[in-house]
């Protein structure tokens, strides 16, 4: 019998994977990927997994296990991890559409057919993907997103390919643990273990206008999932709330120049998602902090400020926050952090201005489109605005960063036959 099927790709250990592509000899060697400023441990392959060694943990804790057992690690290359994300997604389209991508990993997509029919699609999604892209990815499939998402983790160490039925579903929600589910959280499971609600088998059981009264609508909707009844349908993605940019210095700094030069930066950060997400923002929050363990704790610092039409561009935004960091910025206080955050985020097509708005700018700008063009194709910050000189110098510490493979043609791979 024909019916609607749920179904979630995950690219297996992307970040990892994404270093295999271009690095063959590291098949089946442990592999770890850092954050920014090679802080903290952000993707580990099977490998590292097994050595016990947790996520997020921070880099230096665990330095000499990796370097004992002969792992390679990388910094963090989220350019390149982009770029590998775009091309599995593409490429799955080719055989599965349309699909809803949920994250940089995943992408959810919805089958009609008989139970046979869909164990060949997940097949041949799966090999598609592997074949054209040559990243390991997982597929299961159910009858709602939150199963799929058990699906595909049950999949994980096996086949990579998964199709969980009714049936089977009735078998393992009876010690599944409630904690294990896709949207319920720490706090969340929390109240749940307080009501006597441990495994899927007592949410379940429990009566419906307990849940809804206890739980509210998102409470409801779960229980719609687990039970096989999809809630959760494929929606546009929305704009995000705000964007935000922020470090720490690898040394605490009373340096007005310094903090310019790091708020610099943060706005090239935040104002390029705008645009690549063809948005503008009608406001700019700056702040500064010291360090939480020094006897300037107190000292932490916070603005925001309005535009008077909604932007977008680097200079427009970078004008006004550095502005807004001299207001804040207190002489003799060591700081230890800062960031940038825009908020109030509009699409480019419909901007809501106000009475008092001058003649907005034609967005997008055709001179920072033009800059941003240049950036993608080159290097980011080989074109930059005149304020932004020295921002480079805060760019991440990546001393282990692999080559710009896919979008630099000096960083190309190289093969001799």
């Amino acid at each position: 019998m024909k019916q609607q099927w749920v179904g979630l790709l995950d690219c297996n250990n992307f970040f990892v994977s994404c270093e295999r592509l271009f690095r063959p000899d590291l098949e089946n060697k442990p592999v770890a990927v850092l954050s920014s400023n090679d802080g903290c441990i952000v993707a580990r392959s099977q490998e590292i997994k097994d050595m016990e060694i947790p996520m997020g943990v921070p880099y230096f804790q665990v330095k000499d296990i990796l370097k004992t057992n002969n792992a390679v690690v990388f910094s963090g290359n989220h350019r390149l991890y982009r770029t590998i994300s775009k091309r599995v997604f593409a490429t799955m389209e080719t055989v599965q559409n349309p699909i809803e991508q949920y994250s940089v990993d995943e992408a959810f997509f919805y089958f009609f057919g008989t139970e046979e029919e869909a164990r060949q699609q997940i097949l041949m999604i799966k090999e598609t993907v592997e074949k054209e892209v040559g990243v390991p990815v997982s597929v299961g499939i159910s009858l709602s997103k939150t199963l799929a998402k058990v699906a595909n983790e049950m999949n994980k160490k096996t086949t990579g390919l998964k199709l969980l039925d009714f049936e089977e579903w009735s078998q393992i929600n009876l010690s599944y643990p409630l904690a294990s589910i896709w949207g319920i959280g720490r706090n969340f499971s929390k109240r749940l273990r307080e009501d006597g609600l441990i495994s899927v088998s007592d949410f379940l059981a429990a009566d419906p206008g307990r849940v809804r009264r206890l739980y509210g609508v998102v409470g409801e909707r779960i229980r719609q999932e687990l039970q096989g009844i999809s809630v959760l349908s494929a929606k546009n993605r929305e704009l995000k709330q705000s964007i935000m940019s922020s470090r720490s210095f690898g040394k605490e700094t009373i340096a007005l120049s310094v903090l310019e030069e790091a708020i610099s930066y943060h706005v090239e950060q935040v104002s390029y998602d705008l645009r690549q997400a063809g948005a503008c923002a009608t406001k700019v929050a700056v702040f500064i902090s010291p360090s939480r363990h020094g006897d300037f704790v107190l000292q932490s610092r916070y603005g925001e400020r309005d535009f008077l039409a909604p932007i977008s561009t680097t200079r427009d935004i970078g004008v006004i926050a550095i502005q807004l960091l001299r207001e804040l910025y207190v002489t003799g206080v060591p700081y230890k952090k800062a960031g940038v955050r825009v908020s109030g985020i509009q699409p480019f097509a419909v901007q809501q201005l106000s009475l008092f708005t001058p003649v907005a700018k034609k967005i997008p700008d055709p001179l920072q489109s033009t800059i941003d063009v240049v950036n993608r194709r080159f290097k980011t910050g080989r074109i930059h605005q005149g304020f932004l000189e020295g921002a480079r110098k805060y760019s991440a510490i990546a001393n282990q960063q692999s080559p710009a493979y896919t979008t630099s043609w000096g960083e190309l791979p190289v093969v001799k036959a």
